[in-house]
This record gives structure tokens, sequence and C-alpha cells, in this order.
């Protein structure tokens, strides 16, 4: 599980930091992940949870998160954790970006 907790944790900091860099360079976030295949990404990362893609969503602020141990999608909200460090729930990422 904690292989699986790091990988997700890699792909959703990697993710957010290329919503970052796109949205400087565009003046806004990308509308989906698939706006920033292939320039900056060669494909989108999947979730190593559910093995789907990523999730992103745009409002109300953009976000990018993985499902987490659970492998239920909670729309990037997190959960309880059962045990300190660790957190239940979707594990997400808020993009700060200009505006």
């Amino acid at each position: 599980e904690h292989v699986l907790q790091r990988e997700a944790l890699g792909r959703v900091v990697r993710i957010a930091l290329t919503v970052t860099l796109y949205a400087s360079e565009h003046g806004s976030p990308p509308a989906s992940l698939a706006a920033l295949v292939p320039t900056y990404l060669p494909s989108i990362p999947i979730d190593p949870w559910d093995g789907s893609p990523l999730r992103y969503a745009t409002r109300p602020s953009p976000r990018v998160w993985s499902v987490g141990r659970d492998a239920e999608d909670d729309d990037g909200a997190p959960g309880p954790g059962p045990e300190p460090g660790w957190q239940a729930g979707d594990f997400a990422i808020t993009v700060k970006t200009a505006r």
C-alpha cells in the first residue's frame, strides 16, 4: 500500500505542477488534462489505486486527485484518516494559479 500511496502522490504532484506551468503560459488553467497532452505530458497519468486516469476539475479552483486507498471517487474530498499520517478518501492538490 505504501508503494501505491507514494506513486499516487508523485503523479498528482506532477500533474499539479504541469497545470501550474500551463496556466502561467496560457493565462488560465487547462479545461481538461487532455489539453496537456502531448505538449506537456506524453499521456494522462493513471491512478494506481483504480487504474483510471487521475481526476481533474477546474471549479471552484483547479484540483487534481487520486481516489486513494478506498478506490472511491469523492470528487477530490479527503476523509478522516484511520491512523496518523494516513489520509482516507481522495488525495487531492488544489492548484494555485494567478488570475
